[in-house]
C-alpha cells in the first residue's frame, strides 16, 4: 500500500503589535499547518510549526497513496476562508501579555521575564531617589556646613577660655602664695598690707569665676550646636530613608496588561497546500 499522503495547509503569518502610549512596536512571525483538512474551514487542527522551504519537497522521496480530502480544494475559497479563519482565532488567542510600570512609564520588552523587567524597574528608580535625594541634601547642605563652621567656631572658643581660666587659676594660687602667706611669713606686721594682700587675691579669684563661667557658657555652646548638628543629620538621613522607601515602592509596583491585535495586524504571507506523508 505504501505511505499515504494527505493534504494540509501550511501557513505563515506576521503579526504586528503596535501600543502607541508605551512606544511599543513588535513584531511576530507565527507558522502553522492545518491538518487534516476539514469539508468546512476551521481551526480545530491547527498545528503551530516552524518550518521553511528546505522542510519542502516537490515530490515524495517515498512512493505513496495520495489520500483525497474532504475539502474541496479546487475552490480557491476553502483556502481563502480558512485563512480567515485562522485570523480570527490569532486575533481570539494571540493578544501580546506584556509587564507595565505606570509611575515610571516602562514597558517590558516582548517575552521578558517578569524578574529581569523588575530589575530594570528598579535601576530606573534607583535613578529616580538619587535624584530626589540630591535636592534634599542640597537644601540641607548649606544648612549643615552653617553649623559645622558655627560648631568648630564654639570648640575653639571654649578651648582659648578654657587656657584662660587655667591661667587665672594659676595666677590666683601664685597671687594668695605671694602675697598673703608672703606678708604673714615676710615679716610684715602691718594688718593693712595682709588684707590688701587678702583683696588683691579675691580679685584675682573673681576673674577666674568669671572666666569659669564664660567656659561653662561657651562649652554649653558647643554642646547646642553639636546637639543641632546631630539633629539636622538625623533629619536628613530620615529623608534619605523615606525617599528609598516610595522609589521601592515604585519600582515594585508592576502589573501586566494584553496588547490586543485585529485583522489589520495580521499579514498572511504564505497559505499553500502539502501533502504530509503518514502511516
Amino acid at each position: 500500500a505504501g505511505t499515504r499522503l494527505q493534504a494540509a495547509i501550511a501557513l505563515r503569518a506576521s503579526i504586528m503589535y503596535d501600543h502607541t502610549p508605551s512606544d511599543l512596536r513588535h513584531t511576530e512571525v507565527w507558522e502553522a499547518v492545518l491538518f487534516p483538512l476539514t469539508e468546512v474551514p476551521g481551526t480545530d487542527h491547527v498545528f503551530a510549526v516552524d518550518y521553511d522551504a528546505r522542510d519542502l519537497l516537490e515530490s515524495p522521496v517515498n512512493p505513496g497513496r495520495f489520500v483525497l480530502p474532504m475539502a474541496n480544494l479546487g475552490n480557491k475559497r476553502y483556502v481563502t476562508d480558512a485563512t480567515a479563519a485562522v485570523k480570527d482565532r490569532l486575533i481570539r488567542d494571540r493578544a501580546l501579555n506584556v509587564w507595565q510600570n505606570t509611575e515610571l512609564k516602562m514597558v517590558s520588552r516582548p517575552g521578558e521575564p517578569q524578574n529581569d523587567f523588575l530589575t530594570r524597574c528598579t535601576l530606573a528608580a534607583d535613578t529616580g531617589a538619587d535624584t530626589e535625594a540630591d535636592k534634599i541634601r542640597e537644601k540641607l547642605a548649606a544648612k549643615i556646613d552653617k553649623v559645622k563652621d558655627a560648631l568648630d567656631t564654639a570648640e575653639l572658643r571654649a578651648q582659648q577660655l578654657e587656657q584662660e581660666q587655667s591661667s587665672n587659676r594659676t595666677s590666683e594660687l601664685l597671687n594668695v602664695g605671694g602675697s598673703v602667706l608672703g606678708a604673714l611669713l615676710g615679716g610684715r606686721k602691718s594688718v593693712r598690707s595682709i588684707t590688701g594682700a587678702v583683696g588683691r587675691a579675691a580679685n584675682s579669684r573673681t576673674r577666674t569665676q568669671r572666666a569659669g563661667n564664660r567656659t561653662e557658657a561657651a562649652l554649653a555652646k558647643v554642646e547646642e550646636k553639636a546637639a543641632t548638628l546631630e539633629d539636622l543629620e538625623n533629619e536628613l538621613t530620615e529623608e534619605l530613608a523615606e525617599i528609598q522607601e516610595k522609589w521601592d515602592s515604585i519600582a515594585g509596583d508592576i502589573t501586566q496588561f494584553s496588547i490586543p491585535i485585529d485583522k489589520t495586524d495580521i499579514t498572511v504571507e504564505e497559505a499553500i497546500v502539502i501533502w504530509v506523508p503518514t502511516a
